[in-house]
């Protein structure tokens, strides 16, 4: 859905989404996967097509109908100057679209998130690509085409310093972005691993429930035996 409904090129579509030909030919950096598999992707999305109700919209028929309503109608009412969109690896980048309307200050826009905790799905979303979206968004600008200003490309930058977790746990998640740029190439930003201001042990991991008196006890104090989660222990669950 993020990249036949929701990317910069099915703007420009008659229908607002790509066709297949479109899709089954776009770059590996574009959308991973060879052929075969982008044929099976885009015949489900076709499935899907034709199983949704009548005049249904999902999350990137909401996004394509609004703008539409704003080009052909304008924004009405007191303009917004300043936008501040976080977890934005959740949204796609049509989005950015929509909101750069919505705001077009061009020092107005900020970003945050990390593709790597991407939730959405269907979400194909990354920061490279917005960057380089909305500069092209803004040299289509008219005050830039006038030249009344000069446009304004995005400054990307990145916090590598986690605050909120030991090296343990940063760690083990840096290794598993690994995998995954490893496995799944372009699929997320490719970003300084990040680093922690404390020390202290890697995670334990438990698959399964084979160890369930040893997980039990691994948790629970050495004195009393009572389980005691909080500030010095936490479970993570995948």
């Amino acid at each position: 859905m993020g990249v036949i409904k929701g990317s910069e090129a099915s703007l420009s579509q008659p229908r607002r989404y790509l066709d297949r030909y479109t899709y089954e030919n776009l770059s590996s950096r574009t959308h991973s996967g060879d052929d075969t598999e982008r044929s099976r992707i885009y015949s489900l999305f076709e499935a899907y097509q034709r199983q949704r109700p009548s005049g249904s919209y999902d999350f990137a028929d909401r996004v394509h109908a609004l703008m539409e309503a704003l080009q052909t109608k304008g924004l009405k009412g007191q303009h917004i100057d300043f936008l501040y969109v976080d977890e934005a690896q959740d949204n796609l980048i049509i989005d950015a679209a929509l909101l750069r309307a919505l705001c077009q200050n061009p020092h107005g826009l900020f970003f945050a998130g990390d593709t790597a905790q991407t939730i959405s799905v269907g979400s194909a979303f990354r920061f490279s690509e917005l960057k380089a979206f909305l500069y092209r968004l803004e040299r289509e600008d008219p005050n830039v085409k006038r030249d009344i200003r000069r446009a304004i490309d995005p400054q990307f930058f990145q916090l590598s310093t986690n605050y909120r977790s030991h090296s343990g746990i940063v760690n083990a998640a840096a290794f598993l972005v690994r995998l995954l740029n490893q496995y799944f190439p372009h699929s997320i930003d490719s970003l300084r691993p990040e680093e922690s201001l404390i020390s202290a042990h890697k995670p334990i991991f438990f698959s399964g429930r084979e160890n369930g008196s040893d997980f039990r006890r691994l948790i629970s104090d050495s004195e009393s035996g009572r389980v005691e989660l909080g500030a010095h222990q936490g479970l993570y669950t995948c």
